[in-house]
């Protein structure tokens, strides 16, 4: 039989407890000095948490219950978004006073160096090369960067897109965000609409396989290769899928 160790990030009971959460198997902590936990990574026998302290003033990383800061925003605010870890490297996405930034071990790298706002939202290292992507505002564009670098305008002019995740298998890049509300997965900076009124938070591939999760018309949702695998129909509630791992 096998065995695996299960680690999540989220936020405590409402309304009791909204302390930051750890989970490792279903067994819950308190993130000290952490607000918001937005990513988690686990590497070897080191458990890496992203996040923000102050209502997103601060970006944090949080390794093996020590807190380090990444960023003070000040008054323009300072979110860590996403982690990974390659080697002896660690690599966090988000932004800082509103510019999308990538920091690998703790230094930081401005993605975007104009007038508007920026934000990366999520960051994925496959051999030496460093892939980030997120959103630039007032032009309201998703966007790719490798290696620091602008890729990809992933929509036009005339549309709203976000870039919520990012995943590299052999050449092949894939992205999952949104285009003027609908979910959509890129691959190689070509568009595939996923679903209308729908969002695309999270891509994984595995094999030939890849995997979507978001919502459609706020009922969480799993995509396998373009189609709806498992669909959460909640009348009363509002539910999202954020992440997705395959194994």
């Amino acid at each position: 039989m096998s065995s695996e160790d299960v680690y999540v990030v989220g936020q405590g009971e409402y309304p009791y407890n909204l302390n930051v959460k750890f989970w490792k198997n279903g067994i819950a902590q308190d993130l000290a000095n952490i607000d918001n936990a937005y990513s988690v990574f686990v590497s070897g026998n080191d458990v890496y948490v992203a996040g923000s302290q102050g209502n997103d003033t601060d970006a944090k990383l949080w390794k093996n219950g020590v807190v380090q800061t990444l960023a003070k925003g000040g008054n323009f605010g300072s979110r860590a978004n996403s982690i990974y870890v390659s080697g002896s490297n660690v690599y966090v996405a988000g932004n800082v006073a509103l510019k999308a930034v990538v920091w690998k071990n703790g230094v930081a790298q401005n993605l975007f160096s104009g007038d508007y706002y920026s934000e990366a939202f999520s960051v994925y290292v496959s051999g030496s090369d460093v892939y980030a992507v997120g959103r630039i505002y007032q032009i309201w564009d998703a966007v790719l960067w490798k290696n620091g670098e602008l890729q990809y305008y992933l929509n036009d002019e005339t549309e709203d897109g976000y870039a919520n995740s990012v995943f590299v298998s052999g050449n092949d890049v894939y992205v999952a965000g949104n285009i003027n509300n609908n979910a959509v997965l890129w691959k190689n900076g070509i568009a595939q609409t996923l679903a209308k009124d729908a969002k695309a938070n999270s891509v994984f591939v595995s094999g030939n396989d890849v995997y979507v999760v978001g919502s459609i018309n706020n009922n969480a949702v799993l995509w396998k290769n373009g189609t709806v695998r498992y669909f959460s129909a909640i009348s009363a509630n509002t539910s999202y899928a954020n992440s997705v791992f395959v194994k």
